[in-house]
């Protein structure tokens, strides 16, 4: 049983066959050629499905499991160097992670026993730079097709303006991207994805009328998975990813079907009424966005995350806030979620009122927060993650703070006191503070 975010506020349950986990982990542990003297890392939880690319190849082939230590899963830098310093041979990674990864320099050092790379959960942004001493694998598939549908391997032609492909079906597995009238699309138009073959699961556990509407019989190819992704194929005959074709959103390498937070925030005490969508953010990925029509004056929308955080994994909880006196709605009197306004991240309303910097080295690592976060300002006491921060944008600003000041913050430091004014106060300690240019670490190949 593998499960994927629910629209009624209940993560489904997605029944997968031995087969069809058979034929994924068969297929993952020949094409990368894992044997008995292979080392894995296990960066995943294993409620996230990916975890199925990191167990089970490991245990099939005999070869070693390495969880990856947490003083390393929030720092790139630490990350690559307990790769190497443990002899890590084939490693997953949700794409975000992937893709701070590939920022950094591999070339100083021991060279790496690290083989693969493989990336998935999100779209791939930008192809294998021409040096990297592994072969990079960009992996695409959702949860009811058992974790992964294509794959390709990426060299350094990759590099260019357009973002890699997702490449071509895995053995026993086959794909179908087709019209509004069901009918193939030529290459280069977009359409539909469709998934059938061994790795298709068989529907939501005790959800028939969810399973009805996903799990297909197509009067032509047979039981099918209706993906709601919309791809394309390429001349070279490989799959390119372009967007969803419903609400649904990547959060962190996360499926998210943003009626399973709205159906939290509606159950809050001072919620009237409300509703949840992603928005695309700066940097590429999504982030959840609340709106709230309150029972009376004075909701604080922090402590409507709060709650939500109580029952929620944190890639549920909106990371942006918006009050409304009424939900828009359409003629039929459901809710027009296409009217919900974009937020503001840089408007006044959005700068936090607390501390301001006291000196030089809190001014610029308020700067660097502001960037990260998207913020026009902020309180240097106020938390990291009370101002919308996760536990990517945290690996990207503690890789800023240090290609800006050549110090480094513990993550576990981090986490316990995660405000500007406990990181100037670390980086003082570590002798950190830059007096004049910015400290450049040797190993970065360039800021995040």
């Amino acid at each position: 049983m593998l499960f994927t975010s629910g629209s009624t506020g209940r993560p489904k349950g997605c029944v997968i066959p031995h087969r069809a986990i058979s034929n994924t982990v068969t297929w993952y542990t020949r094409d990368l050629g894992i044997t008995a003297d292979d080392r894995l890392s296990w960066f995943c939880s294993p409620g996230f499905d990916a975890s199925c690319l990191e167990v089970w190849p490991a245990l099939r082939a005999g070869a070693t499991l390495h969880v990856v230590p947490d003083e390393a899963r929030l720092d790139p830098v630490r990350l690559r160097d307990w790769l190497v310093d443990s002899g890590i041979t084939v490693a997953f990674f949700p794409t975000p992670v992937g893709e701070l990864l590939l920022d950094l320099d591999w070339s100083a050092g021991p060279r790496p026993a690290l083989r693969h790379l493989v990336v998935g959960g999100d779209r791939l942004r930008r192809g294998a730079a021409p040096d990297l001493p592994f072969t990079l694998t960009n992996v695409y598939g959702p949860t009811e097709a058992t974790v992964v549908s294509t794959w390709v391997h990426l060299d350094g032609s990759t590099v260019g303006d357009e973002p890699p492909s997702i490449g071509r079906p895995v053995p026993g597995t086959w794909i179908r991207v087709l019209d509004d009238e069901g009918r193939p699309t030529p290459v280069g138009v977009p359409g539909e994805a469709y998934l059938g073959g061994r790795q298709l699961g068989r529907g939501y556990l005790d959800l028939p009328e969810e399973t009805a509407a996903r799990f297909l019989h197509h009067p032509e190819y047979g039981p099918v998975f209706r993906t709601g992704d919309v791809l394309r194929w390429r001349p070279d005959g490989q799959l390119e990813f372009l967007h969803r074709a419903d609400a649904q959103v990547q959060i962190r390498g996360f499926r998210v079907e943003p009626g399973e937070p709205e159906h939290h925030l509606r159950r809050l005490d001072g919620v009237r009424d409300a509703a949840v969508r992603g928005w695309a953010d700066p940097a590429g990925g999504h982030y959840l966005a609340g709106y709230v029509v309150p029972d009376h004056p004075g909701v604080d929308p922090a402590e409507l995350a709060r709650q939500l955080a109580a029952r929620l994994p944190d890639y549920l909880v909106p990371t942006a806030w918006t009050i409304l006196s009424a939900l828009p709605a359409t003629e039929s009197g459901k809710i027009d979620r296409a009217a919900l306004p974009e937020p503001d991240r840089t408007s006044a309303e959005w700068a936090d009122t607390g501390t301001p910097p006291a000196d030089d080295l809190e001014r610029r690592l308020h700067d660097l927060w502001c960037a990260e976060l998207g913020l026009p300002a902020l309180g240097v006491e106020t938390t990291f993650f009370a101002l919308g921060g996760t536990s990517l944008t945290a690996m990207r600003l503690l890789n800023r703070v240090r290609a800006e000041t050549g110090g480094t913050i513990g993550v576990l430091d981090f986490l316990r006191a995660p405000t500007v004014r406990a990181m100037a106060r670390r980086l003082r300690e570590a002798g950190s503070e830059p007096t004049g240019a910015a400290a450049q670490p040797a190993r970065i190949r360039g800021t995040l």
